[in-house]
């Protein structure tokens, strides 16, 4: 069950909607890591009776590949193939490998997938759900494009989901999109019974609330690093609350990614780090000196760290970091949670 998201649940369903009656479109669907995009993706795909849904999604290790996503999304309906025009048709099928190429360029390819996807939907509508769209590799993306701009007179929807704040971007401006936030005060307290089995108090959902940015997989992750007391209210939860290990997956990740980029191109407010610190950092820290084994570090907002109180438990190898390692326990975020 999805908590909080009723008005993002009946934008999609208007979409799906629509294409039934052979007013096709496209969406983006928009948020940081954690927020529930697939989570609608996946509940819009619950209640598709009658529809033929098609399925993709953004594999990072596959986006060097030319038109791999594409041909995953339509392998389940490549029998239609040989019912497009020949060039279409071997253009197709070159593209996935099945074929020699013998030129035509990439615009065969992406009307093939057009015309391909508009004879599967004459039987049925098509829900097409493309998640983790950032990832998608470029042919697969500009392909999958090209479909979405073209779908105002065919039954079919095509969905995509992509991720904020990363470093690869799903570039798709041209499309009407649905911006995931948060969740708010009253779905907050709704997953956060459903996780414990009973009401949590309103102080203890608000703190997590704030501390969390409302992220549902945050929220959901929670409950088992803190104590039947601490949910309950009994007893104060920690200045410092952990990072779960799924939010903490999701960062380290980001990080992994903007570690491999050379020292200084991160976007960073500050050309070199402070006057007296000892530290350099892909991510630039905020170093405030207090000897070899204490001080604080500051992450602007372009870091994959969590902040306000969250430890920081991304591992210290992954910081480019020069000079003397503070102790673990002088590391702390002070920036407000990048909202997951």
């Amino acid at each position: 069950m999805l908590y909080g998201r009723t008005a993002e649940q009946a934008v999609l369903a208007a979409l799906v909607t629509e294409a039934r009656a052979a007013h096709g479109g496209a969406l983006v669907v928009r948020g940081q890591p954690g927020v529930g995009k697939s989570a609608l993706l996946a509940d819009l795909a619950d209640d598709t009776r009658g529809i033929r849904v098609l399925r993709a999604q953004g594999v990072e290790s596959e986006s060097p590949l030319a038109f791999a996503a594409l041909q995953r999304f339509l392998s389940p309906v490549m029998d239609g193939v040989s019912y497009l025009p020949d060039p279409q048709a071997h253009a197709l099928r070159a593209a996935f490998g099945e074929a020699e190429h013998v030129g035509g360029g990439r615009f065969l390819v992406f009307m093939a997938a057009l015309s391909l996807l508009s004879d599967v939907a004459r039987s049925s509508p098509v829900l097409g759900l493309v998640d983790d769209a950032h990832w998608l590799d470029d042919a697969s993306a500009a392909a999958l494009l090209f479909v979405a701009r073209r779908l105002q007179a065919e039954p079919i929807a095509l969905v995509f989901g992509a991720r904020e704040g990363d470093l690869r971007r799903f570039e798709a401006d041209d499309l009407p999109e649905l911006r995931v936030e948060g969740l708010e005060r009253e779905a907050v307290r709704d997953l956060l019974a459903d996780q414990t089995g009973g009401p949590v108090p309103n102080e203890v959902a608000d703190r997590l609330r704030a501390q969390t940015g409302g992220n549902p997989l945050a929220l959901v992750e929670m409950p088992a690093t803190l104590s039947s007391e601490q949910l309950a209210g009994q007893a104060a939860l920690p200045r410092d609350l952990p990072l779960t290990r799924g939010i903490e997956r999701l960062y380290v990740d980001r990080y992994r990614r903007l570690s491999a980029l050379p020292k200084g191109s991160c976007w960073s407010p500050l050309p070199t780090t402070p006057a007296g610190s000892t530290w350099s950092c892909v991510a630039r820290p905020l170093w405030a000196p207090g000897g070899t084994t204490s001080g604080r570090w500051r992450w602007p907002s372009c870091s994959p760290c969590m902040g306000h109180g969250s430890s920081c438990n991304i591992p210290w190898s992954g910081r480019r970091s020069t000079g003397p390692r503070p102790a673990p326990s002088a590391v702390r975020c002070t920036e407000p949670w990048l909202q997951p």
